[in-house]
């Protein structure tokens, strides 16, 4: 929601930082599977032009600046601390751009939220899961 009430869907480049340089403080409330409270996660957020702070729950996760080679294209990934997991959260990022277009850069398949503990996504980008038995394993080539 921007300062006028609005809603902005990401990944996005807002369209105020083509004309000028600036901050922008975006945010979501939202839930977790009860499997993962109290367990760290992984949460990345694709390339953000140019720096930005990630905040859970009011705490930082870290930052990208200007002592970050390419800061501009750098993919965020954060690890979130256990002791912050709760069943309901807020996610915020603090966008900082000192040149030309800023946002969120990144495809939206770079924005994830997983348990750190997940040692590998076995799944195919394209995987559906509202088929009525699951996705569909023979659609899948031969390895």
């Amino acid at each position: 929601v921007n300062a006028q009430g609005a809603t902005i869907q990401l990944p996005a480049v807002f369209p105020r930082f083509n004309a000028q340089e600036g901050e922008a403080v975006v945010r979501r409330k939202f839930a977790v599977p009860p499997s993962w409270i109290g367990n760290d996660l992984v949460i990345t957020l694709g390339s953000i032009d140019d720096f930005d702070e990630t905040f859970w729950n009011g705490q930082s996760l870290g930052k990208t600046d200007i002592n970050t080679p390419n800061f501009w294209s750098h993919e965020r990934v954060y690890r979130v601390p256990a002791s912050l997991v709760k069943g309901e959260n807020w996610l915020a990022v603090r966008v900082f751009d000192n040149f030309a277009s800023g946002g969120f850069n990144g495809p939206a398949s770079s924005m994830k939220i997983a348990p750190a503990n997940r040692s590998r996504d076995w799944y195919h980008p394209d995987y559906r899961n509202d088929f009525k038995l699951g996705d569909d394993p023979f659609r899948y080539s031969q390895w």
